[in-house]
Parts: C-alpha cells; structure tokens; sequence
C-alpha cells in the first residue's frame, strides 16, 4: 500500500465545509485602520477612544513640568511685592495681602490638588483656575490703587498671560477663557470701578490686546 500525502488542498477538496483557517491579527493593518484625523474647531481625534489615550499620555508627560511651572509662578508672583512699596505705596499692605495671602497660596493648593489620588487630565478645569489667580490679583490690585500705580500695574498682566500661556500646557480653549476673563476683568475696572486716563487706557490697550 502506498503512502500517501495528504496537503491542505486536498483536505479542502475533501472536506464539504471548509472552514477559513484563523490568523493572529497583522498589527500593521491595525495601525491603518486607526483614524488619525483631528476635528479642525475642537482639536481633537475623531476616535474616542484614541483622544483618551493621548490625553491620558499627553498629561502623564506634562503634568510634572504643570507642577513645578505653577509653583515656579506663585513664587515669581511673591517675588514682585517687592515693587509694591515703590509703585503703590499707598496700599501696600492690601496688595501683598491679596498677593501674598490670597494669591500664592492659592496657586499652591492647586498644585497640591493635583497630587490626589485619581487627579487627571479630566481635571484640567480646576488647572485653568491657576492661570486666571494671578491675573485677577493684579487686576484687584489696579482696582483700588491711586495713579499713577493704577495705570502702571497693567504690565503685570502682560507678565501674567505670557507666563501661563506658554507654560500652563492645557486645552486652547482653557487658555483663551481665562486670558478673556482677566482681560475682560481689567477692562472693566479701568472704565468703572478705578478709571485711568483714556489716552494711558488705549496705550494700555494697544499692548494688552495685541
């Protein structure tokens, strides 16, 4: 009797319902099929589950350097009361009382927030506060300061949204509320509550908002 080799065509041939072999999925077909494409107003992938795991690697990469550049900016902010006595001598006690007593420690809680147990990249709401805290501190500030420390202490925001715009790595849209907030905030205290002169307001203005 002769042996016989069976191949798989012929166990195809012979069997009425072949049965389509199984093999481990190509990683490479994978990799193409993820959608890679960003929404062009919000920023983001158009897969969800792809947008989570980047913004769960996105804030295990930054939030050390978050951390240490918002501690680093409460103690620059503390830094500048040194000015106080020479530009708003007036209040000076206020001004580092808003500055030193509310201001940086403020920021400083922040930070310890972040370190609780389950703080993520879903918490960024609570981060943006900490651009905005400095920024209406000085605006404070302005608010109750005579001249010429009312129109001068508009460089501080200037200081303030350069620091935490290039720093505070967060959502666009996080960035562009808080800096329309603390700007919205000036404007309102150097046309109502503590008025400067319009001609240091559209200077003030001109370098403000551009």
């Amino acid at each position: 009797m002769n042996r016989q080799t069976i191949t798989g065509d012929a166990l195809n041939q012979d069997d009425p319902h072949p049965r389509e072999l199984q093999t481990p999925a190509d990683p490479l077909f994978s990799e193409q099929a993820t959608d890679y494409s960003i929404e062009p107003v919000r920023l983001r992938f158009r897969q969800p589950d792809l947008e989570h795991r980047f913004n769960v690697d996105n804030f295990a990469r930054q939030v050390g350097l978050l951390r240490l550049s918002i501690a680093l900016g409460a103690i620059i902010f503390a830094v500048y009361a040194v000015l106080d006595p020479f530009i708003i001598p007036e209040i000076t006690h206020e001004a580092w009382a808003i500055r030193l007593g509310l201001a940086c420690p403020l920021l400083l809680l922040i930070v310890a927030i972040s370190y609780m147990p389950g703080f993520s990249y879903r918490h960024q709401a609570l981060l943006s506060l900490a651009m905005c805290i400095p920024g209406l501190a000085v605006v404070g500030m302005i608010s109750i300061a005579s001249s010429p420390g009312n129109y001068l202490y508009y460089a501080g925001i200037l200081i303030v949204l350069t620091y935490v715009n290039c720093l505070w790595r967060l959502r666009y849209y996080y960035s562009i509320l808080m800096s329309g907030l603390t700007c919205g905030a000036y404007e309102f205290v150097a046309l109502f509550v503590n008025p400067i002169p319009a001609n240091m307001l559209i200077n003030n203005n001109a370098f403000l908002l551009f």
